[in-house]
Parts: structure tokens; sequence; C-alpha cells
């Protein structure tokens, strides 16, 4: 099925009608023939495809797929690139795949004026004490045994940064003991893991997406660095995006703990399960098939002297890649011609058009 057909209302000009079938019979041909094949759309809507990612899509769903094995007990993939690259997009394109392979995913996000410790996994949290919400009594009651007996007396150290979770386990658990601050912190990373581990099976094997790395806090470079610490710690799979040009993701695990002696040999304890994940401007040839399947254009060529234009003034950026199609839409200088039938455009009249070539 073609992906234009999953837009529901979406119109299409029809050229069904101008085929020439006799229905009452079963030939060859009939067989051969798929409704809608030759449908153009006649108004402007992008399809909601990415382009140019299968590599890293590729990339992410083999190192998840490592993790849900058991292969390595969990891991951390980093996708790094410029604003407007198609970062968060990667990621969420492969949310659908993850749960085919049984994996459940859940997300926070950092905020550059908001710092908040352990924002993205506050978020995490609570979108995970939300999913418990909705289970049966008889559910239910498993969980809160399951979250009592793992937590025992440091169940209100989470219930502090997830108030949501007393509806769960009930009001009446006790009080956290006082310890100094560095033993208290100890413990908030170690509840803060176990709680985390509670969600995560051979079964299902749990997905944290932490969007915006390059706005991180302390405490969330400490959490992470516990988790992939922690042997025990199993089908745990960590994305994590951050923007190139911002702050160096891999400096601040050392930056963190630089009065420590020993900061090096933990990072190589698990920098087998750090993976990288670059990823570079769109091609012309990725371009051209955006181009394609969003125009209904039968040949590639045909849109491969726009697809050049686009990609000179967008230096293959995702964003500014769509951004300049709405214009070139809006100006009219793509337009639908109802007596051909098809999405037209001058070049020419295209080249002289003054486009901004900065991403606002």
């Amino acid at each position: 099925t073609h992906p234009l057909f999953m837009d529901k209302g979406t119109k299409f000009w029809s050229s069904d009608e101008q085929r020439q079938f006799h229905y009452q019979s079963i030939t060859p041909e009939f067989l051969q023939y798929r409704i809608g094949e030759r449908d153009i759309r006649d108004h402007y809507l992008p399809v909601s495809l990415l382009y140019g990612r299968q590599e890293s899509i590729d990339c992410l769903l083999h190192h998840f797929s490592r993790v849900a094995q058991g292969l390595i007990p969990n891991a951390l993939v980093l996708v790094c690139g410029k604003s407007g690259v198609g970062k968060t997009s990667l990621v969420m394109e492969i949310h659908k795949p993850l749960l085919k392979l049984r994996g459940s995913f859940v997300s926070g996000k950092l905020e550059e004026f908001k710092q908040v410790p352990l924002y993205p996994f506050v978020q995490i949290f609570k979108k995970l004490v939300q999913s418990l919400m909705v289970l049966n009594d008889e559910e239910l009651n498993h969980w809160r045994q399951k979250i009592v007996d793992s937590l025992k007396h440091r169940i209100h150290v989470m219930i502090d940064i997830v108030p949501e979770l007393q509806l769960v386990v009930g009001s009446n658990q006790p009080m956290a003991t006082q310890l100094s601050a560095n033993e208290s912190e100890m413990r908030f990373l170690r509840t803060c893991v176990d709680f985390l581990k509670l969600f995560a099976s051979d079964m299902q094997p749990l997905v944290c997406f932490i969007d915006d790395l390059q706005w991180c806090d302390v405490v969330t470079v400490k959490l992470i660095k516990k988790i992939l610490q922690d042997s025990s710690c199993r089908y745990i799979f960590l994305i994590g995006s951050y923007r190139e040009g911002v702050s160096s993701w891999f400096d601040t695990f050392l930056v963190y703990d630089q009065k420590s002696s020993s900061r090096t040999s933990d990072l190589q304890a698990f920098q087998d399960r750090v993976i990288p994940v670059n990823l570079p401007p769109l091609t012309v040839d990725s371009i051209a098939c955006m181009l394609k399947d969003t125009f209904c254009i039968q040949e590639k060529a045909q849109v491969q002297s726009l697809a050049e234009f686009i990609h000179m003034k967008s230096n293959g950026n995702c964003y500014f890649v769509r951004t300049i199609m709405d214009e070139l839409v809006k100006k009219e200088l793509i337009l639908f011609d109802y007596e051909t039938e098809k999405w037209i455009w001058n070049m020419n009249h295209i080249r002289q058009e003054p486009i901004s070539t900065e991403i606002v």
C-alpha cells in the first residue's frame, strides 16, 4: 500500500476510470491491476516518512536486539547531529518496530532553560507509573507487591520524585532514613536503577529515549552511568539524542567525574555499549525520493533538478528541506495542473525566487 493512502480524508485525482477492463471476467491483466496505483493527490501533503536513514534505523534495531536477547546487559545509543537533521524523528520512526520486537517505549525530554535534576527520568518514571494505573485490581496488586518487595524502606525515595506512585503502593509507606549527602545520593541512584529494573525483562525489554541530552544535568549523567555500570541492570536500552556543536556528550562522562582517579577505567568498562550514531545531511538522492513521493511523480529523474536546488539551499537539513518545499507550494511555484493531472514547476522561476538559507 502506498503511504499516501494512510492519510484519512485525503482526496486523490483518480485515473482508474480511464482504464478499460472487463470486470465480468477474471483475466491475467485484471489480476495484475492495482487500484489507485496511478492516482495523484491534487493538494500538497508531505508524506510522513524518513528518507536516507535506513542504515541508522538498522543500527538502532540491531543493538536493541542484542539487549533483548541478553547478549549484553544494556546499552546506550547516542544519536548525534545538527539541529533539524531529524534526530527525534529517527527515534520515533523505530517506535513501532520496537513494539513488534516486544519492547516497551518511554521517553523524556530535556529543556535548555529548565535545569531540573533528573528531569527526563522523572518524566520516564511518571509514564511508567501511569502505565500501571490502567491495570485491573489483580494486576495492580501484583505490581504493588513487586514494587514494595524491591524497594522496601527506600520506596519513599521514589514517591518524593513521583508522587503518583502512592496511588499504586498506598500512602502508608515508611519514610526514608536520614543519611549523609554522599550516602543519600548513592541510595537515590540505586533506588532509581532498581525501579527501572522492575519494568525490564527478557519478555519485555525497556526502551528509554532521552531527547536533547546537550542540556543534561549532572544527576542525569550519573544515573545513566549507574545503569551502564550495573551488570544486573539487564534488558534496558537507552537512546539519547544530542545536538552537535552545543556540548560534547562523551566529555561529560569524564568532566563530572574529574576528581575520580578511576574515571577512565569507568568509561572503558562499558564503552562497548555506548554506540554513537551520527546523522549526516540528506543527499540529493534522498531529497529526490521525498519529492517523488510527495508529488506523486513516476520517475525520480523528473525531480532531479528540483532536488539539487533544494539540497543546495538547505545543505541537506531535513527541517529546512521541508520548509523550502512548503514555501515553494505556498508561493505556487509548485502547483497541481488539472489539465495534465500533474504537479508542475518551472526551475527558472524557482531559481529566481529569493529563499532564505537560515533556519530560525
